[in-house]
């Protein structure tokens, strides 16, 4: 089965209902046990919870309902999630291809006309818990877009249901359409609503751990979310790696901390964070560390390939002293973005470091304090950009030599270079 990865689009999340409004059923829910179990509820009470992602729960549990006789041709979930982008994703089995698509949906599309013409809309302000469009009833209201959407395409019934929170997340939604003449019978009816019971508890889980994912690499980066969500929880879990230590930080942060209004040194640090998180990212860096106004990144260093990181490293630097050139210029009577930056290369250990309750993953080691330290040498040496000596032997581009610097913590005098690219 082949799927299709996210795609940018819009969100559809509202505040929760209010405890006291009554929901409208179009379809009534039966009751539990009203209905016996078929294909589908022993599909997600067995092989549907050791089923490896949700795509693969989603087309199981649809093809399951076709075995019990329900003709589906379309199944749909919104699923929320916690993330500084995303409110929700939603997942889209069409029968026709049998492939389930995944559509990741932003925050700013909430206050949108589209929204509030949504199913979604009404299920998640609480007006209603299950609505119905019989398409192929003249009858039927034409009040949402995707009545029109699915009408257009041969589709003669729609149901959607909202699948009640648990734990405090937003509600969820599971929809389903057909193009059997007629629609969807009462009995099929009857039986797609008796398996939400069944299909909630999956669609739970597969959230929880869409949101713990999502959360792990939005404040510990990618590859870190990703070991920590695998199992690297143990202090001392990790290990050593080569790797170009990026080091960053905005000048003249504490003075400008008294100085500017609070929303505007906010402003001032996203838009220097925009910058330098935006370069690093698009070349291939993991930043590891926010340290107040400083930025720490790694590019690793690959099959001993010390030449590629570093010149992804040097790339990602350009990148960001050229986005912040670009944000200067439109900064009219806004404090200018000034940062100074350092690249080494060396081994550090990577890994969870702390206490025993309260980790961080990231990257310690003489390399990482080198890095440091060679940085708080931009501004004596007038440079925006200063690499290491060990940087500079693995780089692409000619390198300017400052000669000789005993740095703090560093027992012996390092040499300094500055690319001459960057001035």
């Amino acid at each position: 089965m082949h799927y299709a990865g996210p795609m940018p689009t819009t969100p559809a999340w509202t505040p929760p209902p209010a405890p006291h409004q009554t929901a409208i059923d179009d379809v009534v829910i039966p009751a539990l046990g009203e209905v016996p179990p078929g294909p589908a509820a022993h599909f997600l009470a067995g092989p549907g919870r050791l089923a490896p992602g949700f795509h693969e729960v989603l087309a199981g549990y649809a093809h399951a309902l076709r075995d019990e006789g329900i003709p589906v041709d379309r199944a749909m979930v919104v699923m929320p999630t916690l993330h500084p982008l995303l409110s929700a994703l939603n997942f889209i089995w069409n029968g026709s291809d049998d492939v389930v698509r995944e559509i990741s949906r932003g925050w700013a599309a909430t206050d949108s006309d589209e929204f509030k013409r949504s199913p979604m809309a009404r299920l998640l302000a609480g007006s209603h818990r299950v609505i119905r469009r019989h398409l192929c009833d003249p009858a039927s209201p034409n009040d949402f877009e995707i009545v029109n959407d699915l009408q257009q395409q041969g589709f003669t019934d729609y149901v959607i249901t909202s699948i009640a929170p648990a734990g405090g997340h937003r509600v969820a939604a599971l929809s389903w359409s057909t193009r059997t003449p007629g629609g969807f019978t009462d009995d099929d009816l009857r039986r797609l609503l008796a398996t939400v019971t069944f299909f909630a508890p999956l669609q739970d889980t597969h959230a929880a751990q869409r949101v713990g994912r999502g959360l792990l690499q939005v404040y510990l980066g990618a590859d870190a979310g990703h070991r920590v969500m695998d199992g690297a929880v143990r202090r001392g879990d990790g290990g050593d790696i080569l790797a170009a230590i990026c080091f960053a930080d905005l000048r003249d942060f504490t003075a400008l901390s008294d100085r500017l209004p609070r929303a505007e040194l906010l402003e001032l640090l996203s838009s220097y964070f925009d910058c330098v998180v935006g370069a690093v990212t698009a070349h291939g860096g993991e930043v590891l560390k926010f340290i107040g106004d400083a930025v720490l990144a790694i590019f690793r260093v690959n099959d001993d390939d010390r030449a590629t990181a570093c010149q992804a490293a040097l790339r990602a630097a350009h990148d960001a002293f050229a986005r912040a050139a670009a944000s200067n210029l439109a900064r009219v009577g806004q404090q200018p973005i000034d940062f100074g930056m350092a690249i080494h290369i060396g081994d550090v250990v990577y890994g969870n470091i702390g206490a025993p309750d309260r980790l961080d993953f990231t990257v310690i080691g003489p390399a990482v304090n080198l890095a440091s330290r060679l940085q708080g040498q931009c501004r004596p040496l007038a440079r925006p950009l200063l690499v290491s000596e060990a940087f500079a032997a693995n780089c692409d581009q000619p390198c300017l030599s400052l000669g000789e610097h005993h740095l703090k913590g560093v027992a012996r005098a390092v040499k300094i270079f500055a690319p001459h690219s960057v001035r």
